[in-house]
């Protein structure tokens, strides 16, 4: 007998059961009732096994995100980037091309050099950076001569043809120093294809010359203009080469909407961050 009233029992709930959540969807809303007086029901249930992956995956990515977005942050405000002048979304861009760069095994695992040129810019100002990453300090800010095929005062054509004289956008791996008709010059290597792949065919390597300079810019109202290299002040070309060479990043930025670059994918930048770091904690 007491069986059966237990199995009764069981059966009356379970029914109940049902016949309260059949009938949640059609109950009406009340404006005056409060939401606290209102039960949570969904908070109470446990989390299926793929909601769980899901919900730690997203917060594992907003976790790497943030962490990510501090390290830029650090960078730029410890080596005082906006004082020299570099704009933080162009900072940005050039440190997401570096950490692809970095993952895919293009640049030295010895090296944190990121060096930048704004062609935004006008030639009368210091548009090129070069920052110690590791350090998180500017090493060098210097002016730097665009192509005379490209603009005037600020260009604003760009071109990977040879002959073109122009200057070319994009990401830029340096190689190996040589002495040309300039003194020591570095060799570059473009890595954006359809804008700057034509860099040794075209011999846009990175030297010094007397036509960048203050004075020169005093005597003629502008600075001077090369064939496409990225010319920099003859007394300061060897310093920056030196620190540069082998292996480094480099980045042009100008105004060309149509650039696009296969290292400009900041999830994939964010990802080996987050991997470097996690390597480093394990060492330590």
């Amino acid at each position: 007998m007491k069986r059966g009233a237990n199995m009764k029992k069981t059966i009356l709930t379970g029914a109940s059961f049902l016949m309260f959540a059949f009938a949640m969807p059609a109950m009406s809303w009340n404006p005056n009732v409060s939401s606290q007086e209102v039960p949570n029901f969904e908070a109470a249930l446990p989390l299926t096994a793929e909601a769980e992956v899901e919900l730690e995956s997203t917060v594992v990515k907003e976790s790497a995100e943030d962490s990510y977005e501090k390290y830029v942050n650090e960078i730029y405000d410890a080596a005082d980037l906006r004082r020299a002048g570099l704009k933080k979304d162009i900072f940005k861009r050039a440190i997401v091309g570096y950490h692809n760069l970095k993952l895919a095994g293009q640049v030295s695992p010895y090296k944190s050099v990121l060096s930048i040129v704004d062609f935004n810019k006008s030639g009368k100002n210091k548009r090129f950076w070069t920052i110690d990453l590791k350090a998180k300090k500017l090493v060098f800010n210097s002016l730097v001569a665009h192509g005379q095929g490209s603009g005037g005062d600020k260009p604003f054509a760009f071109s990977n043809k040879p002959n073109s004289h122009q200057s070319s956008l994009g990401f830029y791996v340096t190689d190996k120093t040589y002495y040309g008709v300039h003194g020591l010059a570095l060799r570059l290597d473009g890595v954006d294809k359809g804008f700057n792949t034509n860099a040794r065919n075209r011999a846009i390597v990175v030297h010094g010359a007397d036509y960048v300079s203050k004075d020169f810019i005093k005597a003629n109202g502008y600075l001077g203009r090369s064939f496409g290299c990225p010319v920099l002040p003859s007394d300061l070309t060897p310093k920056v080469i030196n620190v540069i060479k082998e292996k480094t990043v480099l980045y042009i930025e100008g105004p060309e909407s149509k650039y696009t670059s296969v290292y400009l994918n900041r999830d994939k930048a964010i990802a080996h961050y987050a991997s470097q770091t996690e390597s480093l904690q394990a060492s330590l």
